[in-house]
């Protein structure tokens, strides 16, 4: 939630999270999630300013400094009178939801939609006096780094084997009463858990090259440290599709092999892919002349690589929240027989896009990627 909001109100030029001028966006789908979190955000702020209740208490600023100037700002422009909107919007929009707000007349939503855009500016000039647009986009373009590494890596593997069997899995505690993983003491405390997750992240790494040596095309890994989950682990990880083709089995048998000892805080591994149907499924064995190869991989590369300034901000000095394999010294011819089909071409800013927008035009249901 508050992601999305820093990091769509801190782009240049301002985007603006309704466009009141034109129906259709580039980013239609992200557009989405930023509308439905800054009215996230407008409601907690307005629920805790309603209530007296210290905005810097929230486990976000704990987080996150950026945080703190946004949750600010927001308040700041929810009490002060003198602002663009008329009084009666801001008494409607206090304490309102993003469900209430689909509810509301077409002329009362395009006075909401005014002064929802009038907030986001108000934010952005915040955040830039407060000087944090600078950290902010050396971590965008950071990620951006990553992804065209990520990206790199992939054409390389397709281009060496036939076929990859593409996996996901994810790592991290189960859900307990009372729910303590994003609950840190301190600094302190969130570094010293932070790494005892980078230490069994590199335990992972090894067993995951014994088992399949050669067969390991690439992997990639990604640390993030979310609100409700705490510090968790993303792998993606391509096989050799020519040996390995169970798309089920194969990365059950990684996550059986990972958990063989049992944690004191209930940490397992999460196989993705059984979450999506046979018929849609997209972590599957990808042939190098799959018109949607890009798609899948530049989906999943994005979603490893966005920025995740929960953990950006707090990691401890000098340690990486991200990491996939390095590009390799090949010689230009390839063994075996020429190749009857042309790989598709990559265009890396065209498939950086999520997967739920592959989903929609496929038309998949229950889809989850």
């Amino acid at each position: 939630m508050i992601q999305d909001v820093l990091e769509w109100t801190m782009r240049t030029p301002h985007v603006y999270p309704f466009n009141l001028d034109i129906k259709k966006t580039k980013y239609r789908y992200e557009i989405v999630n930023y509308q439905k979190s800054i009215f996230e955000l407008i409601y907690e702020v307005s629920f805790l300013v309603g209530r007296n209740i210290d905005i810097s208490s929230e486990c976000f600023v704990e987080i996150n400094p950026a945080a703190l100037v946004l949750l600010e700002g927001i308040k700041e422009w929810l009490t002060t009178k003198n602002k663009k909107a008329d009084e009666w919007v801001m008494h409607l929009i206090f304490e309102m939801t993003v469900n209430e707000f689909r509810t509301q007349a077409d002329d009362v939503q395009f006075e909401i939609k005014k002064a929802v855009n009038d907030l986001t500016l108000f934010l952005n000039k915040k955040l830039k006096k407060a000087k944090g647009n600078r950290i902010l986009h050396s971590f965008k373009r950071n990620s951006t780094e990553c992804y065209k590494q990520l990206m790199l890596v992939g054409k390389q593997a397709w281009k060496q084997h036939s076929a990859v069997l593409l996996i996901r899995l994810d790592w991290g505690e189960p859900y307990r009463v009372p729910d303590m993983r994003a609950k840190f003491a301190s600094q302190q405390d969130y570094e010293t858990r932070f790494k005892q997750v980078s230490t069994v992240r590199e335990k992972m790494l090894k067993i995951l090259r014994k088992m399949f040596k050669d067969d390991l095309v690439f992997f990639a890994w990604k640390i993030e440290c979310a609100p409700i989950k705490g510090l968790h682990i993303h792998w993606l990880i391509g096989l050799n599709g020519s040996k390995h083709q169970d798309r089920i089995n194969v990365p059950r048998t990684i996550a059986q092999k990972w958990d063989e000892k049992p944690r004191a805080d209930g940490a397992y591994t999460r196989n993705q892919s059984i979450r999506q149907k046979h018929e849609e499924a997209i972590l599957r064995v990808i042939n190098y002349s799959d018109p949607l190869l890009w798609r899948i991989m530049g989906g999943y590369a994005d979603y490893l690589t966005k920025v995740d300034y929960l953990t950006r901000f707090r990691a401890p000095g000098k340690m990486r929240s991200f990491g996939c394999t390095k590009l390799k010294e090949i010689s230009e011819s390839k063994k075996g027989p020429k190749r009857s089909k042309k790989m598709p071409k990559l265009d890396m800013l065209a498939v950086r896009r999520p997967l739920k927008e592959l989903s929609d035009e496929m038309g998949w249901k229950e889809y989850k990627a």
